[in-house]
């Protein structure tokens, strides 16, 4: 039986150990147990072991053993680890739930360079993986992958037009490539407009909706708040502004259940700032800098006594980055609401 250990393991023989274990087992549910271990405790000292098995089992495997490994592999070595990834994400890879959303779980597992040049090569060539390539860049893409999700946004959207997919999408005549182009350029817009890694400036909101037909923003704008120009309500300028925190429960075992249980987030609430989305607190805190300092928050009513220790510790970082907290709930143990 396979189990966690108490501590990171950091000798050379505990990492042996889990390197020994999980190239002997062939049983799938220790195989993940094992995996999962390799990732987490593992060091590049256990590399010349575990990765000619890697190598040679990757194909064969489900995803609950090939996202780990892969995610063991973008930590410790990732020049070894780029080839392996791109044989998962390959059409041969006959295990599509894998490959449909393979940089998105493996970027919760472990951000990578590797996986931004491999997601930005997806959408620059289509196909079905091409989503999840948006989608990891939305969740894990750093700041300098925003000119470039600029540039695919504008690629695509051109190749939308220009092909007469939009006009096809309006008139309700489109085809299936035409579906998947609109499906492109707006999950593309998503990502710029909302990725975890920056902000959306006024500048850059007015870009969205000069790029984008008169068709095609109202629907992006009720993706978000209907009737309202993007750039007056979802755009951070230069100057501190006022923001609501809200959050909504983790819902674990409901629709964002994942199979492996590894990929479920520990935290018990998602957060959520104007249109940027938050898994869990670190998430939410890296969001909070991106704002104008200055700025002042408030707590939406999804926020209870119940969450006392969550509005606490979100309170103290806020005041600490020298932000400013409304308390209009006169909650005892958060400061008082200052004077309007």
């Amino acid at each position: 039986m396979l189990s966690l250990p108490s501590r990171a393991a950091s000798t050379a023989h505990e990492q042996q150990q889990i390197a020994t274990n999980f190239v002997a087992l062939t049983d799938e549910f220790f195989a993940v147990h094992a995996a999962t271990l390799l990732h987490r405790y593992a060091t590049r000292a256990v590399l010349a072991t575990v990765l000619p098995f890697i190598d040679a089992k990757l194909s064969e495997w489900p995803c609950s053993i090939q996202l780990p490994a892969l995610a063991y592999l973008l930590k410790v070595a990732p020049k070894e680890a780029q080839p392996l990834v791109e044989r998962a994400l390959a059409k041969e890879n006959s295990i599509a739930e894998c490959t449909n959303q393979i940089l998105t779980h493996l970027g919760f597992l472990n951000p990578s360079p590797v996986l931004e040049k491999l997601a930005m090569a997806r959408i620059a060539a289509g196909g079905d993986s091409a989503i999840d390539g948006a989608q990891y860049l939305k969740q894990y893409g750093p700041p300098g992958a925003k000119p470039k999700v600029w540039d695919q946004l504008h690629s695509w959207h051109q190749r939308f037009v220009a092909s007469g997919a939009e006009k096809r999408v309006t008139d309700r005549t489109a085809t299936q490539d035409d579906i998947a182009q609109a499906e492109m350029v707006r999950v593309l817009t998503d990502t710029f407009v909302s990725a975890q890694g920056w902000v959306l400036s006024p500048d850059e909101a007015k870009a969205v909706e000069a790029l984008l037909s008169k068709e095609t923003l109202p629907q992006l704008r009720c993706n978000f708040q209907c009737g309202v120009a993007l750039s007056i309500s979802h755009s951070v300028g230069p100057k501190a502004a006022h923001y609501v925190i809200y959050a909504e429960v983790n819902p674990h075992g409901e629709r964002w259940q994942s199979p492996m249980e590894y990929l479920n987030p520990a935290d018990h609430l998602y957060y959520s700032i104007e249109q940027y989305h938050c898994a869990g607190m670190p998430a939410l805190k890296e969001k909070i800098v991106q704002l104008p300092a200055g700025s002042s928050f408030e707590f939406a009513s999804d926020f209870t006594v119940a969450h006392r220790d969550t509005l606490v510790e979100l309170s103290d970082f806020l005041w600490s980055h020298e932000y400013k907290v409304r308390n209009p709930q006169n909650w005892s143990f958060l400061r008082p609401d200052s004077p309007q």
